[in-house]
């Protein structure tokens, strides 16, 4: 893999702490529009590898996800851009 591994609670933590133009976070934004972080990140195979935490556990909602391409280099406003878009 290109990049590191993260769980989907630390990254929904980080999403909480950014805010956006609108003044609600981007984790609210990116449920709003894309049913949730699993949702947003299976749109894109080619760039993350999604994988359950304990696939035995039906109700752990956790999983880890793991960087397969590097990341583009872009401003704040392409990243609300892309969590924006429906």
């Amino acid at each position: 893999s290109q990049g590191g591994t993260a769980s989907s609670r630390d990254i929904g933590r980080f999403l909480q702490r950014e805010g956006s133009d609108t003044g609600d976070n981007m984790l609210t934004r990116l449920k709003a529009r894309h049913a949730g972080l699993r949702a947003f990140l299976t749109t894109f195979p080619e760039q993350f590898e999604v994988i359950d935490a304990r696939p035995d556990a039906e109700d752990d909602k956790e999983f880890f996800v793991t960087l397969l391409t590097p990341p583009p280099s872009s401003t704040r406003e392409q990243e609300e851009l892309l969590i924006s878009q429906e």
